[in-house]
């Protein structure tokens, strides 16, 4: 609360966007803020094409200057002087906030990538130099920007050679370099938007040209028509499957809606949809692909009385499916667009276009039903293992939860989120960690590789010993069950060996959990102990580092000479002091928490480096 009147700030221009940037283009210390703050350009360029003006987005990055330059073709941005502002079109749009065409949709746009208003300004306002020309009334109209600011108060004319796409003759044409005092991350991110005009942008913006050139070397992307349906072919040939039949595809006459989806002759019981609101992936989902799946779902049981008596997850099971949504009022949860929240309703006009399709492919629908019956069965077998097992927590006849008998528990007196499970493997470590370990820390051993969970049926993975034992102490429950806030730990450290049979057992335990607990990721409850590396002995004397030069350093330089130095093959040769150091003192250990930022990406690499496929491993591998 401010305590006088002169403590009341009030920001002007685009000083907010500069005071807290993050709110305006995400993360700046990350690799998403730079290009969220070049996509701002980019999505003005779409908006053009989405209207009808523009046939061509043009990127051309330099990296030894990190300097970008995005062209259009569309019709400019007016240059004529604003009565409220008294300043140029131009200059309106670059400085202020919630300054432009694409409020009124029923006037100069009727469509754009949001409604906040501040796209191209915020650029303006990052960069250390923003240049723009725009070609109006027959003549180039060229201004520079300084951290937002204007370097003249209006546009000036420019001859054709001053823009800096050769042979350019129409539109608007900007130059930008991020502005390092604002960006911790500020190089800019070629290889991700390559990736994403290439794996979304493209397929979205169908009769859009994309045309990127990286330090001189030019590539183009462009697909003519049926823009989902060609993503909906990449993503299936991306993951080496096939579509079992004829896949759907709809559009709809106000192109607002786009959509398409197929079954795929996958064997695993999940499905995959991508959603999309006004060009913007949404990650994390939200209201259009929920009635995106309630649409598929509902004219799948009106066309099939068996498809009734199965649940939608069963249904969908293979299905590859992509949505795209027009809506002028988007609202999303997060300032990020990574899930929309609006209340969309489009599940009236899909639902008919559905139903024709699954009535003119009686045979698809024949064999939908055949599997999703045949998964109902083993998920009520698989559901039926759980239950006798009593894996989700075993439990004595006072209720309380039996943990294996090696299993060293904390204190008593330590609530559950202060506890730290080490899940160890190897009787030498076991051994040296039960003198070392604090009251609020407790140790599962392991008896070595635990069972593949991206190879083995379900049932076979829950009767693995160490999976069940896992399951018991972390005390959170599996799959959709599972609740990270009923753990009976507050984190589970991972004390992987640095040796080959550790980095197997290591890449088992995060698939597991990936499977089996993926809310203890979100959670931020999962970590790995970085192990030391290198030994030495000095006499009766022993020094552990994590590198070389780490280990030089503990050593007297006196006895650097005598020194008998080793690589660590794992935790078993830890000393108590070491294993105290490295594992198990949070002042002086280090840990890794693993980060997933998109989970769908990977659902798909797990499957590829752990499952059946080798051609990823081989490739990696270099054999």
């Amino acid at each position: 609360m401010a305590t006088s009147i002169r403590d009341i700030k009030v920001l002007k221009g685009l000083e907010p966007v500069r005071k807290s940037p993050g709110m305006y283009i995400g993360n700046v210390h990350s690799r998403e803020g730079v290009f969220n703050y070049l996509r701002e350009v980019i999505d003005n360029a779409i908006d053009e094409f989405s209207e009808g003006k523009n046939s061509i987005v043009k990127i051309v990055i330099d990296t030894k200057r990190n300097t970008a330059v995005i062209g259009d073709q569309a019709l400019g941005i007016p240059v004529e002087i604003h009565p409220q502002t008294k300043l140029s079109g131009l200059t309106t749009i670059l400085t202020r906030l919630h300054a432009g065409a694409k409020f009124d949709k029923t006037k100069s746009y009727k469509r754009g990538s949001g409604t906040h208003g501040v796209g191209v300004s915020v650029t303006n306002a990052l960069s250390k130099l923003f240049e723009v020309w725009t070609y109006r009334k027959r003549q180039w109209y060229y201004q520079a920007f300084k951290k937002g600011k204007p370097l003249s108060r209006n546009p000036k004319k420019v001859h054709k050679s001053k823009v800096p796409l050769r042979n350019w003759k129409r539109g608007t044409v900007v130059r930008c370099t991020p502005d390092e005092s604002v960006f911790t991350y500020s190089k800019l991110p070629v290889s991700s938007v390559v990736s994403w005009i290439k794996n979304d942008a493209q397929y979205l913006c169908a009769g859009l040209r994309f045309e990127v050139v990286i330090d001189g070397k030019e590539e183009s992307f462009y697909i003519k028509e049926g823009g989902l349906k060609a993503m909906l072919d990449a993503l299936a040939a991306r993951d080496k499957l096939n579509f079992v039949g004829k896949p759907f595809y709809f559009l709809s006459k106000d192109k607002s809606i786009e959509s398409a989806f197929g079954w795929t002759n996958t064997t695993e019981p999940s499905y995959s949809i991508r959603g999309y609101a006004n060009h913007n992936y949404t990650k994390d989902g939200g209201t259009h692909v929920t009635e995106f799946k309630q649409a598929i779902v509902t004219a799948f049981k009106a066309v099939d009385k068996k498809a009734r008596k199965l649940s939608s997850d069963d249904l969908l099971a293979g299905l590859y499916g992509v949505i795209s949504i027009y809506d002028p009022n988007a609202l999303y949860v997060g300032q990020t667009k990574d899930k929309l929240g609006s209340d969309v309703k489009f599940k009236d006009i899909l639902v008919p276009e559905i139903k024709m399709f699954l009535s003119k492919n009686k045979n698809l629908v024949t064999k939908i039903i055949n599997k999703a019956v045949k998964l109902k069965a083993a998920r009520e077998r698989f559901k039926k293992e759980v239950e006798n097992a009593k894996i989700e927590a075993k439990l004595s006849r006072t209720g309380k939860i039996i943990l294996p008998p090696k299993f060293v528990s904390a204190s008593p007196s330590i609530k559950p989120h202060e506890r730290e499970m080490f899940i160890v493997e190897g009787d030498s470590a076991m051994g040296t960690l039960r003198k070392v370990v604090g009251k609020h820390q407790e140790l599962l051993p392991i008896r070595g590789k635990i069972t593949n969970v991206f190879k083995a049926a379900p049932i076979k993975v829950l009767r693995n010993p160490d999976v069940t034992n896992i399951i018991t102490c972390v005390g959170c429950g599996i799959t959709k069950a599972c609740d990270p806030d009923k753990a009976r730990v507050g984190r589970v450290l991972l004390l992987p060996d640095s040796d080959e049979d550790g980095f197997h057992i290591a890449a088992l335990l995060t698939s597991f959990f990936y499977k089996y607990m993926r809310p203890l990721y979100k959670a931020k409850m999962l970590y790995y102990v970085k192990a030391p590396l290198f030994a030495a002995s000095v006499g009766t004397k022993k020094y552990f580092g994590y590198t070389h030069a780490d280990l030089m350093r503990e050593i007297p330089k006196s006895k650097h000479k005598s020194a008998i130095i080793t690589r660590m093959k794992g935790w078993g040769g830890a000393s108590k002091e070491a294993m105290r150091r490295f594992a198990c003192d949070p002042e002086t250990r280090t840990l890794y928490r693993p980060i997933i930022r998109d989970y769908e990406k990977m659902d798909i690499y797990l499957e590829q480096i752990m499952g059946n496929e080798t051609t990823l491993r081989k490739k990696l591998l270099g054999v």
